[in-house]
């Protein structure tokens, strides 16, 4: 129970010093030199990437398509054995 609350107080701390970091960058966002990137140059003899691969879109439906199928087996399990009607405990 200790280590719980020392956790919380943790996490409480560490919410606050990232708020004020994060306000502080907003208030005094200040541009101190230009920014330049430089972009890799395909090797000579590279072939090019084939066109099924380009669109976004596939990679986005495959990624949920992967997601909704990593948590089917939970969220069934939850819906079939639902523990929130359990009793409730008593804490004194």
């Amino acid at each position: 129970m200790l280590l719980a609350a020392v956790g919380g107080v943790f996490l409480f701390i560490s919410i606050i010093i990232f708020v004020c970091v994060a306000i502080g960058t907003l208030i005094s966002n200040e541009q101190t030199e230009e920014m330049y990137a430089e972009f890799a140059v395909p090797a000579p003899g590279g072939e090019p990437t084939p066109p099924f691969l380009q669109p976004l879109f596939r990679w986005g439906a495959l990624a949920l398509a992967l997601a909704v199928l990593a948590y089917a087996g939970p969220v069934h399990d939850m819906l079939q054995h639902p523990g929130f009607l359990a009793p409730g405990m008593r804490t004194w």
